[in-house]
């Protein structure tokens, strides 16, 4: 697979609002709904992670893209609070009303725009890594 973004942030506003485009210039190669589709799945990612993750309101985040002809690969690294996303099965839209659960959407659209989701922990950072068939 050919790398074609490397990125590290802290935990700044500043530099998260660029990130989306960013990321969106990164896939230019994709048609427009996979290029859509994982920006919005990054999006969602690295606000989780700096909402809940960062609980002393600092962090690094580092975000590797990678293409090969049928897939694109994201890895997200942060050193956030440890949060396995594999191990919450998504409910559906209507679980999330019916038990009026706040939340839990975001993680619901991820699995939605990804075809495959990996989490590990080691040396202290958290690693996700998203799938997207081409």
């Amino acid at each position: 697979m050919r790398k074609v973004l490397s990125l590290s942030l802290n935990n700044c506003p500043i530099a998260i609002a660029g990130l989306r485009e960013i990321v969106k210039s990164s896939l230019s190669f994709l048609k427009k709904t996979d290029r859509l589709a994982l920006t919005t799945a990054i999006d969602e990612v690295v606000t989780n992670i700096i909402r809940h993750g960062f609980t002393d309101g600092k962090g690094e985040l580092k975000i590797d893209i990678y293409r090969s002809p049928h897939k694109v690969k994201m890895v997200i690294e942060d050193s956030g609070r440890p949060f396995d996303p594999t191990q919450v099965r998504p409910k559906s839209y209507t679980e999330l009303i019916e038990e009026e659960i706040e939340g839990r959407l975001g993680l619901r659209l991820l699995h939605q725009l990804v075809d495959q989701i990996h989490y590990q922990f080691r040396r202290g950072k958290n690693r996700l890594i998203l799938e997207k068939h081409l």
